[in-house]
């Protein structure tokens, strides 16, 4: 039973319970915490212990309540489930370890094993006692490597025949032996058996080893383990870099960092250290205070001081404050707020970058300027942007407080205010007092901290309060402007030519295909409200997770990296050349290291991804690009999208935060402080799209995707972030296996809920029983008897009813077979307009066990002589409006004239009707495609795929007998067909139209066009799927083709075998029609028509679905009667429009506040009629040709920004701003 977790059941009557973490907040359902029994239980306390008593009875609300040790987690229905003992929890080396689970999974190694026990000694190894008589260390060890991560397999197994117990047969700890640790070779962060410890064998190694131990906190660490598998990550690897650098006085280009990265032991980077060494030494000059209060601002000041003066510029909130939230925790220490005002003064007097202001100089420069303290306004000197908030709702308060508006004024070098907010309720006996549950807000401009500062400013903010404000610091330290005058000496040539070779290639316009419901419109303003969703791990993934990245040698980021790219490749329909925005800490030298200040570097990741490529395979691609871009990273944003206006992929942005448990626990003076989480009403959205996890060094990981309201809507973004939990496990879950290792196309973001869904989709009743009638002349005839005085068609002033109708088919069809050789088999074309005619001939042809094609009266001549020549056909019928459109010796049969009563067979044997063999597969119709271009295709239509596609269609009421169908398709669309012989086969009246007197109602079908409507359901006996580019299934509002099976899968073009082998598909065994409609399918399964796959093109990287410009052209003006959009010379879109009384530039101001930018079309050519084929379509190739040769460059290097002397910078202001920005615009 130790080996699973079994619930313990619900409290029983009279008792209470409460779980608490460990600082005393109630735990959230699924999180473990110490369980508190009240009630009537509760014991009186300890005879004569009131020591045990005090820490054994708590009191909660004015109750006591027992403080069980017990840790427990409950679940959504109030089950509680044991996890194990409090004080069988350690910390070691950082790691947070629960021994009852290497217990449990000791007890799993062996049924040898019947009892164990883990424990912790002198705060570095972990011991395991066996209770066994047949295992020994090196079986249970293997076993543990294979079941458990590295920091969690004991240091020493000792194996013995019984485990002592104390009298009450409970273990007796006391007794257990001893372990001998001076037989071990090294520590336990060590991941190698004990007995390969490799000692460090010279100077430089022993160096290493020490910097190790000392940074990991251990006392021996293999020289050959790598630095992942002790808990190493990218922000401690860059620390030891650097210290490197210090202790060894290399040169960065001897060793770079990525060498650091790709071989993470201490022999390696020894082997590494003393080649650089050999080399002619070319020390690196420290970075020394310049002592200067004025200077240019660092790059990534530039970038956030510019962004947020222009691109957030109308929307009224802060879009660049980092709040620090933090509540007092401890019950029996209070905070003086005096102290706190003292030390954050003391913070300021020491890092000059929190009174630092920014000013944008009329030639173009950004300028920092240093406030001295005695220089600063005297309120603000004496508070430092303090204030103090008695208030009665403190959560609203905090809100209010972060969500300000004219928190900041960069100009006078206001970037840090605290807040303390109390709540009044509470008695005050001293007002200087902060007592638990009061609130130290911070609140700092971003362009003066960073997410490394925080640390930094805690750290200083204790040594501050608990020394009384005494922070002792050295006048002459780098300040961050110091920082930010060496930054811009650097020579960045070889990190330009890095970046430019980076993007080679790469259309910095190209947008994410993400599935929005919405597109940003050509303005480009941002609201900044964001929805936000965040997923935690649970135990088992984060250690899955952490475990993969150490085993493959490489960083939480990087891995976390490349299943983001993986997402991103499934999301946007398979986008493979991906480029993102990526956060670098950017503290790229040691001087750096504790220094408050905006050093955060964004960047683009750029991933070129194969599909067919396993996820491991994208794993050290990712890792590759990371170990390159790190000696690069200083490289400025600015420079590297040069004068690109919108650079896209700063639009997708990721993150991975490592947090220490020093940011997570601060001590004042004894006072504990605990972080206050932020609801997600309190995020902003700098980005469309933003994946950040967060892994906390004390806890699991989380992740959070926060997208723009502007874009999405907040149940897309829920989704997202369900499919993106997906993905990870599949990826990660220990009961999943990668072993396989699947392709990257095969990965699946389609949610469980979702395949249920595609599975009825797919699986739709095609099992119900056959029809009663396998052929259509069996169905007709069978109704015609059912109805004989019925009205079965009518035209004009004429009607036949069903008696007469069957009369003259059966008499036609005897015409054909006797006279004219008709058999079975034969195709057979019919070319006559709209008329009675016309349903004689159809039902003839096929009563007769032919195959009828129809002909269109409309199409030239030599279009009509190819169809014949194709299908075979020895005799045309016609009638009187068509009898003269055929010129060559091939029999035609004049309908009207052979149903002349007074020319009909005397002799009526029907019999031979009777000895026609047809079955439910043979042919009953060919059509051919009617597309404006290309070779037209025979499509082969079975007796069974018609006859099941009307009783489908009739079964869900759509058609009855009760209904009368006016008939108005054109023969050349296989509408006609339902229109007419589904009709007759229900036993429904069917109206004809004299030929050119159909309505016209091209205004109501150009009315549908302007809007999504959903397709509808499957019908009965119909199965589809909607797959992807590379044959996946889509999920749901993932546009994908769809492909139809079932009982209306045609059999084939007529002797076009290779055009059959690209319609017709198989899919797990059955064939499916591949019908090029992009549709997608909503959560309760209703289909919606996109557009077809053929109309969907490609311009600078992005795919367009031209319909969607065609549908917002005839939305802009009543005026617009038809329109299409096509593109030319891959550069250009153009709209032509019919139209009399519409002008250009109104279709362009309506498309841009309308559509986004790269869908608006680059010409509007509008005509008073668009040209049309024979068969009333477009004919594309008679659309004229656009000019594009008036089309010059609009912007004029002379009202270009100057800046400097150059115009480097005009691609930064228009990335964040209008497309074209002058030397007069204000900022």
């Amino acid at each position: 039973m130790g080996t699973k977790t079994i619930p313990i059941g619900r409290l029983l009557p009279g008792y209470r319970c409460v779980i608490l973490d460990d600082f005393s907040q109630p735990v959230f359902t699924g999180q473990e915490g110490e369980l508190f029994v009240g009630g009537v239980g509760v014991f009186a306390g300890y005879l004569g212990r009131n020591e045990l008593t005090k820490k054994a009875l708590v009191d909660i609300d004015g109750e006591h309540f027992y403080r069980t040790g017990d840790l427990v987690r409950f679940d959504s229905h109030g089950l509680l489930y044991y996890v194990g003992r409090k004080d069988h929890q350690v910390k070691l080396h950082g790691q947070r370890i629960e021994l009852g689970e290497i217990e449990r999974c000791l007890l799993q190694a062996s049924s040898g094993v019947s009892h164990c026990v883990v424990v912790k000694y002198d705060d570095d190894h972990l011991v395991a006692y066996i209770q066994s008589n047949n295992i020994n260390e090196k079986q249970l060890r293997q076993y543990c490597e294979s079941h458990l991560p590295s920091f969690m397999i004991p240091s020493m197994f000792i194996v013995l025949e019984q485990l002592p117990l104390n009298a009450n047969g409970k273990l007796d700890r006391k007794r257990l032996p001893t372990p001998n640790f001076a037989a071990l070779p090294s520590c336990s962060v060590s991941t190698n058996n004990q007995n390969n410890y490799i000692q460090p064998s010279n100077e430089i190694e022993t160096s290493i080893h020490k910097l190790w131990c000392e940074i990991f906190q251990c006392k021996q660490i293999s020289t050959t383990d790598s630095i992942f598998t002790i808990g190493g990550h990218s922000l401690i690897l860059i620390q030891i870099y650097h210290r490197y650098k210090s202790i060894f006085k290399f040169h960065i280009h001897n060793l770079n960092i990525a060498q650091i990265f790709q071989y993470p032991t201490i022999q390696d980077h020894a082997r590494f250290i003393e080649q650089s060494l050999d080399l002619e030494q070319c020390h690196e000059k420290s970075w020394l205070s310049l002592n200067i209060s004025q200077g240019q601002v660092s790059f990534a000041q530039e970038r956030i001081f510019l962004d947020e003066q222009i691109r957030f510029a109308s929307n009224g909130n802060q879009m660049y404050n980092i709040p620090l939230v933090y509540r007092i925790s401890s019950s029996g220490k209070s905070l003086s707020i005096l102290r706190v005002q003292r030390a954050l003064q003391a913070i300021v007097m020491k890092h000059s970058i929190l009174r630092t202001a920014l000013l944008l100089h009329t030639n173009g420069i950004v300028m920092q300027s240093v406030t001295e303290i005695d220089s600063l306004d005297i309120n603000y000197q004496e508070s430092f942007g303090f204030t103090i908030l008695d208030t009665n709702d403190v959560e609203n308060a905090i809100y209010e407080t972060i969500r300000r508006s004219d928190l900041f004024d960069l100009t006078k070098g206001r970037v840090l205010h605290c807040y303390i907010i109390r709540d009044c309720s509470s008695s005050l006996e001293n007002v200087d007092l902060l007592m638990k549950n009061d609130i130290i807000l911070f609140n700092i401009h971003h362009s003066a901290f960073d997410g490394a500062s925080t640390s930094i400013f805690l750290r200083d903010l204790s040594l501050a309060y608990n020394l009384d404000a005494q922070l002792p610091f050295d006048i002459n330290m780098l300040q961050y402007i110091d920082y930010s005058v060496h930054e811009r000496q650097l020579d960045m040539t070889k990190s330009r030519d890095f970046w430019n070779a980076q993007l080679d290639g790469y259309d910095m316009e190209s947008r994410l295909l993400l599935p929005v419901d919405r597109h940003r419109l050509s303005n480009n303003q941002r609201s900044g409200r964001a929805s936000v969703a965040e997923i935690s791990f649970d135990e088992h993934l984060s250690h899955s997770f952490l475990t993969y990245a150490s085993s493959h040698n490489v960083t939480p980021f990087q891995l976390g990296l490349a299943v983001f790219y993986t997402f991103l490749f499934k999301v946007s329909n398979g986008q493979q050349d991906l480029c993102i925005a990526g956060v670098n800490a950017n503290r790229y030298r040691i001087e750096l290291q504790d220094l408050i200040g905006m050093f955060v570097a964004t960047l683009p990741y750029r991933i070129q991804l194969d599909p067919t490529s396993s996820f491991e395979k994208l794993v050290e691609q990712v890792r590759d690009l990371c170990l390159s871009i790190l000696d690069h990273s200083h490289y400025p944003l600015q420079q590297i999208i040069g004068s690109h206006h919108s650079p896209a992929f700063l639009e997708t942005m990721f993150d991975f935060i490592t947090i220490d448990s020093d940011i997570e626990h601060v001590e004042l003076d004894g006072a504990m402080l605990e972080p206050v989480s932020l609801e997600k009403g309190d995020f902003v959205a700098k980005f469309d799209l933003m994946l950040m996890f967060v892994h906390k060094l004390s806890g699991g990981i989380t992740f959070s995707l926060t997208c723009s309201q502007d874009l999405f809507d907040e149940t897309t973004v829920q989704l997202l972030a369900e499919r993106f939990s997906y993905l990870l496990d599949q990826l990660f879950e220990p009961n999943q296996t990668l072993a396989k290792q699947p392709s990257l196309h095969q990965l699946s973001i389609v949610l469980p809920q979702e395949h249920v869904l595609i599975h009825t989709l797919k699986t739709n009743d095609i099992n119900r029983s056959l029809a009663i009638f396998n052929t259509v002349p069996q169905s007709f005839s069978q109704v015609a008897f059912s109805h004989l005085q019925k009205v079965s068609v009518e035209l004009d002033e004429q009607a036949l009813t069903y008696g007469e109708l069957l009369f003259y088919v059966q008499q036609f069809a005897l015409l054909l077979i006797n006279v004219y050789g008709v058999k079975e088999g034969d195709v057979v074309c019919q070319c006559v307009e709209r008329s009675l005619s016309m349903v004689i001939g159809i039902m003839s042809i096929q009563m007769a066990g032919a195959s009828y094609c129809p002909l269109s009266p409309r199409d030239p001549l030599q279009r009509l002589y190819s169809l014949i020549e194709e299908t075979h056909s020895h005799i045309i019928l016609v009638h009187q409006l068509t009898q003269n459109k055929f010129q060559f010796n091939i029999p035609m049969i004049d309908i009207d004239a052979a149903i002349n009563t007074e020319n009909m067979l005397n002799d009526i044997d029907l019999s031979r009707l009777t000895n026609v063999t047809m079955d439910r597969d043979s042919i009953a119709y060919v059509l051919f495609t009617s597309g404006s271009t290309g070779t037209p295709k025979a499509a082969q239509i079975r007796h069974q795929n018609f006859i099941e596609a009307i009783r489908s269609i009739s079964e869900v009421g759509i058609l009855s007998e009760e209904d009368t169908v006016v008939q108005m398709t054109p023969c050349s669309f296989d509408g006609h067909l339902e229109d007419i012989v589904g009709t007759l086969i229900v036993g429904g009246t069917l109206v004809m139209l004299r030929p050119h007197g159909h309505m016209d109602f091209e205004y109501l079908s150009n009315a549908t066009d302007t809007m999504t409507v959903p397709i509808g359901s499957l019908l009965p006996g119909y199965r589809c799927v909607i797959l992807d580019d590379f044959s996946q299934p889509v999920f749901t509002g993932q546009e994908g083709e769809l492909f139809v099976g079932g009982v209306g899968v045609f059999a084939g073009y007529l002797g076009r075998n290779e055009l059959t082998e690209k319609a017709l598909v198989d899919i797990d065994g059955e064939q499916f029609y591949g019908t090029g409609d992009l549709v997608h399918f909503d959560s309760h399964g209703v289909l919606y028509y996109v557009g077809r796959k053929d109309h969907q093109v490609k311009l600078h990287g992005q795919r367009i679905e031209l319909g969607e410009i065609e549908r917002c052209l005839l939305q802009a003006s009543s005026d617009v009667s038809r329109c299409v959009v096509v593109k030319h010379d891959d550069d250009h879109l153009v709209a032509y429009i019919q139209s009399n009384n519409m002008n250009e530039e109104r279709l362009r101001q309506y498309c841009r506040s309308h559509l986004p930018p790269f869908m608006v079309p680059s010409m509007f050519i509008i005509v008073e009629q668009l040209p049309l084929n024979a068969n009333g379509k477009l004919d594309r190739k008679r659309l004229p040709t656009p000019d594009f040769s008036w089309q010059h460059d609009v912007h004029d290097d002379d009202c270009l920004p100057y800046i400097r002397g150059g115009f480097i910078d005009c691609g930064f202001w228009s990335a964040y701003g209008p497309s074209t920005i002058h030397t007069g615009c204000s900022t």
